[in-house]
């Protein structure tokens, strides 16, 4: 079984979007209503493109270039549209980037804890810490806030060391509003994600693998059944009430994309 947009799900109920969130839990077609809002004849698939990649502070041009992946091809002023229609649509998401990149500041330079909707900051030690709704935490190491003396313009930004994807390289990076929350979405995906292999565990559903957001169990032949197992992945744990996880299974001899 695969959740389905888990991180746009999981974004739109942690950011407080309620009608999104409804939309969800009613099975309505949320990408045709964000591909309608882009107006201009936008297709469904632009409309979704907008609502998974849109989430974390995504500009146009990065906007444009991600759906040419996807074979999608956006002009500069249609991709410009798309992202300020998702904008408009979910200020809250917008709201949230800006107002947990400021309780992330706040908590390293004055101390203390910071309580940000559903997390909370805190600076310990060598740490910035982001007590997650499941209250496991993530650990940002050796935060720094860089200030108009640094050169910055007047502007407050935070740092923090970490592996480069790419060099693997241990450094210092800096971060923003949107990234924060892509941190704190995936992570709380992920613990929904825990929490249903568990879950499954205990049903005898035996998980073998998770890719991403798919679950693969292995059961005997005749055991259980499709709709039972998604029931079971799809209960989400008392952290994430109201959010609105759904997944879709599939039963064979063997796996397969």
């Amino acid at each position: 079984a695969d959740y389905s947009a888990i991180e746009a799900r999981v974004l739109m109920w942690f950011c407080g979007e309620d009608k999104a969130v409804q939309m969800f839990k009613e099975g309505k077609d949320i990408y045709v209503d964000m591909a309608q809002k882009i107006g201009q004849g936008a297709p469904r698939q632009l409309g979704k493109q907008a609502i998974l990649a849109c989430g974390y502070g995504m500009g146009s041009s990065k906007f444009q270039a991600t759906c040419k992946t996807y074979k999608i091809e956006v002009s500069e002023d249609l991709a410009t549209k798309a992202v300020g229609s998702y904008r408009s649509a979910y200020p809250k998401v917008v709201r949230t980037w800006y107002d947990q990149e400021r309780a992330a500041i706040h908590a390293v330079s004055k101390g203390g804890n910071v309580t940000c909707g559903k997390v909370t900051w805190e600076k310990r030690g060598d740490f910035l810490w982001c007590r997650l709704p499941s209250g496991r935490e993530l650990a940002y190491h050796k935060p720094v806030i860089k200030t108009k003396e640094d050169g910055y313009g007047g502007q407050v930004s935070l740092s923090y060391m970490t592996t480069d994807s790419v060099t693997k390289k241990y450094m210092r990076k800096d971060t923003y509003g949107g990234k924060i929350v892509e941190n704190i979405i995936q992570a709380t995906a992920r613990d929904i994600l825990a929490t249903a292999l568990l879950d499954a565990e205990r049903n005898k559903y035996a998980p073998v693998m998770h890719v991403h957001d798919e679950i693969v169990v292995e059961v005997p032949e005749g055991f259980g059944s499709v709709e039972e197992f998604e029931k079971i992945i799809c209960a989400v744990p008392a952290w994430a009430k109201g959010c609105p996880i759904s997944a879709e299974a599939w039963r064979g001899k063997r796996y397969k994309k």
